[in-house]
């Protein structure tokens, strides 16, 4: 496994160069070579950004990358003052002639030294807008938000518009001063992670080792993303604890309110509506890691690894029972069991009992068997479970380092899973319970898979240079 936690996307540089031009009381920016005027203590600089793909709306050939992913839609630029205070920013929403790999555009700032300076890519209004009020501080962006934000299929505000959105790794300072040419290395690294998941051995073949004494069809496997981060901050921590907004989310309540998921359940008790849609097939070992279904994140990281705070891709599959229980014999006390299809199966009340799986379509059946178990091991700890339409769920909780059980999402790393085995019934459902949201992660058995984490690769800028 490839450990990388914090992998640079793009380079560049960034270099100041200014000359003292004569002032006015205009505060906009003016047209190059329309006159000398100049709002006062401004000065001229020029922002060019140079790709090293082949078109300015590819930045590099990425083998852990789709086009998608590496697609540049527009470069913004910000610039704050020493005492941090947002002063100005602009956006080059296209290059200045097609087919160039070159954005280019001349604007101006205000004199000083000290000044922070910081370029994102493919970064959508809303966090353009919150980086100019707020700083840098953590932005929040639930769901719906985070699904126009990638711009993989498009959104409704420009459904051309394409990319990941980038931010700098770290602050660049400069001295922007009359006469003085200052330069500075800048790095921007992609603002969230990527998860793929694919099968791999015997998954690959038709049909699925026997596992709770049921059949599981390889060719309906899905999955979706649990526990998404809600904020996000545009620059990453800079201190060795990579803390994000929700770094010490500790009660039910707090997770509510700062994670979500893909899928969404309408009624828990009398059977579970998921939202289908946002689940995705899982791909065979063998598709291109370009041409595969994708999921993106926010970085989440967290003090503890806890089930309700630890973002997880939950896996859907669809199993068939080799026999089903049509009731449970008072007398002989055992199941009454069929290799039959009953008629309707859509709802199965599973029963473990010395290892062996029953299911029940008949739920008072099932409670007769419970009730035995309870009996006759004078405990009340058994008890049935019910799964509906015949998918039972994985939850694979994304583990930066399985040696130190780390569970941390990092930006800018893609995250593949592979499912090696699937050794036995999964969940009811994907969400994870009040009740053991707040525990600490444990193996379950139920799911063999291996993660692979790999660094997304370097997007190579050319120079970005302040002034003329």
């Amino acid at each position: 496994m490839k450990k990388i936690f914090r992998f640079l996307a793009a380079s560049a540089v960034i270099a100041a160069s200014v000359t003292t031009i004569t002032s006015c009381s205009s505060e906009e920016p003016l047209t190059p070579g329309t006159g000398p005027d100049l709002a006062s203590g401004k000065e001229k600089a020029t922002l060019t950004v140079t790709f090293s793909g082949t078109a300015s709306t590819r930045a590099v050939t990425d083998a852990n990358a789709n086009d998608n992913e590496t697609a540049i839609s527009k470069a913004t630029i910000f610039v704050f003052n020493a005492q941090n205070a947002y002063e100005v920013d602009t956006t080059v929403l296209t290059p200045p002639s097609a087919g160039a790999n070159k954005y280019e555009v001349t604007f101006y700032v205000p004199t000083g030294n000290n000044k922070k300076v910081y370029v994102g890519l493919n970064l959508d209004n809303q966090m353009i807008n919150n980086i100019k009020l707020n700083g840098l501080g953590d932005m929040s962006y639930p769901l719906a938000s985070q699904e126009g934000l990638f711009y993989i299929s498009g959104n409704t505000t420009d459904p051309n518009f394409k990319g990941n959105p980038m931010f700098n790794d770290k602050p660049v300072v400069v001295d922007i001063l009359p006469s003085t040419v200052n330069a500075a290395n800048v790095s921007v690294e992609r603002m969230t992670s990527k998860v793929t998941v694919n099968t791999e051995g015997n998954l690959d073949q038709p049909g699925l080792k026997k596992a709770s004494n049921a059949n599981f069809d390889p060719s309906t496997l899905e999955f979706a993303i649990g526990n998404k981060n809600n904020k996000i901050l545009p620059m990453k921590e800079q201190s060795t604890s990579w803390i994000d907004p929700n770094w010490t989310s500790l009660s039910v309540a707090d997770y509510a309110i700062d994670f979500q998921h893909e899928f969404a359940v309408k009624d828990k008790t009398y059977g579970l509506d998921w939202d289908v849609s946002k689940f995705v097939a899982v791909d065979a070992s063998t598709v291109k890691v370009e041409d595969r279904n994708t999921k993106y994140a926010f970085e989440n990281t967290h003090k503890d690894a806890r089930y309700g705070e630890t973002t997880y891709a939950t896996i859907k599959v669809k199993f068939t029972p080799e026999a089903y229980a049509t009731s449970f014999d008072p007398i002989l006390n055992k199941p009454v069991v069929t290799t039959q299809t009953p008629a309707n199966t859509d709802t199965l009340h599973v029963v473990v009992d010395n290892n062996s799986y029953y299911y029940y379509t008949d739920r008072l059946e099932a409670q007769a068997h419970v009730a035995y178990l309870n009996h006759s091991m004078q405990t009340a700890t058994n008890d049935y479970t019910t799964y509906y339409g015949g998918y039972c769920f994985y939850n694979v909780f994304l583990n930066a380092d399985p040696t130190t059980k780390e569970y941390q999402t990092y930006r800018n790393n893609y995250y593949q899973v592979s499912i090696a085995e699937i050794k036995k019934l999964g969940r009811p459902y994907p969400e994870i319970e009040d009740s053991n949201k707040n525990n600490i992660i444990g193996a379950t058995g139920a799911l063999t898979v291996n993660i692979t984490v790999n660094p997304w690769s370097l997007i190579s800028m050319g120079n970005i240079i302040l002034g003329d």
